[in-house]
């Protein structure tokens, strides 16, 4: 495994654990997201699209995380498309940077408590 997609995949443990104490969810990586991730970067590996890409991946939950940089729109959807094609992925979150494409940069809201409607909130 690169330093990179160590970095990337020991995040989505950080993620797991910082969930379970906002929420008291329990979210874990499981022996399936492990799987996924290897068939999708074997997957990757096989398409000339994405083969020299250098992307990043993760899985949690059955859920793809893509990050990194590529030169085109159309590699940049390749990943994503290759990725939603492996059985047993439930979604896509494609960030990864490419000259027109939105900003992967996003904002997420962990605080839950402020997406309650106000009378929730009361109660909550």
């Amino acid at each position: 495994m690169l330093a990179s997609e160590m970095g990337l995949y020991s995040h989505q443990y950080y993620n797991a654990i910082r969930l379970r104490q906002l929420t008291g969810m329990h979210v874990s990586l499981s022996n399936s997201d492990e799987n996924l991730r290897a068939a999708i970067l074997a997957a990757f590996a096989a398409d000339e699209r994405t083969a020299i890409a250098g992307l990043r991946l993760g899985v949690l939950n059955g859920i793809v995380h893509l990050a990194g940089k590529v030169d085109t729109l159309e590699r940049r959807a390749a990943a994503e498309e290759i990725a939603a094609e492996v059985p047993g992925v439930r979604g896509v979150v494609n960030r990864i940077e490419t000259p027109g494409a939105p900003s992967p940069a996003r904002t997420v809201n962990l605080n839950l408590s402020d997406n309650l409607p106000s009378t929730e909130r009361k109660q909550a």
